[in-house]
């Protein structure tokens, strides 16, 4: 069984149950979320093999040993402490069991002030409290008790993605500061949309990248 923790609107549980025919359960803060993926896997006709459930992926409630695998695409970098996921995803997984994270990561320390104001739009953009490290992330896997450890840097294979965020950002930038401005929207949007052009900048110069990290229990 596989757990999709920070699952969203269900995409990635009802790809699994799809291709591989896995049994996966899906969790996430969101009531808006859950009622999606719900519909979506009605619709994807795998509803037999999905749950979802408003869980804390730090603190889940299920049982100890509970899963075969902990899948998490795109939501580690909300934790704020990228270390209480890591232990609380040890806890449920079965000896033997493998964890599997598909995310965005700061290579290195950002060099000047241009950089840090980078870092620091995208992550209020993002309402992210912090970027995980790959080195320092690595290692809080070893902390948490996880072996047999790989990481593939993805970077390469996001560039097109991240350039085309990038040109839509700025195209749509100025419609979203007039809206903000007309109180349409919330400035959060907005803020969204600059972090869309700064992810882009700190991709291009290496100062953050996306990648998978693969572990074991």
């Amino acid at each position: 069984m596989i757990l999709d923790a920070g699952c969203g609107i269900g995409g990635s549980a009802i790809w699994l149950a799809k291709k591989y025919g896995a049994r996966v359960i899906g969790i996430t803060l969101s009531d808006n979320q859950l009622r999606q993926a719900q519909q979506l896997a009605q619709q994807e006709q795998v509803a037999d093999l999905t749950d979802f459930f408003i869980k804390d992926y730090l603190n889940t409630g299920f049982p100890d040993e509970a899963f075969d695998v902990v899948w998490a695409a795109e939501s580690v970098c909300y934790a704020e402490s990228k270390i209480d996921f890591l232990k609380e995803a040890f806890r449920i997984l079965k000896n033997g069991g493998r964890l599997i994270i598909a995310d965005g990561f700061l290579k290195r320390e950002t060099k000047n002030k241009e950089e840090e104001r980078w870092f620091n739009v995208f992550i209020k953009g993002l309402a992210l409290s912090n970027l995980a490290k790959i080195d320092e992330f690595g290692e809080d896997l070893k902390k948490a008790g996880f072996k047999n450890m790989k990481y593939w840097d993805k970077t390469e294979a996001i560039k097109i993605s991240s350039k085309k965020l990038y040109l839509m950002c700025l195209f749509c930038l100025p419609f979203l500061k007039v809206i903000e401005w007309l109180r349409l929207t919330p400035k959060l949007l907005t803020d969204n949309g600059l972090a869309g052009l700064a992810q882009y900048n700190m991709v291009k110069e290496g100062l953050a990248g996306y990648g998978v990290f693969y572990a074991e229990k």
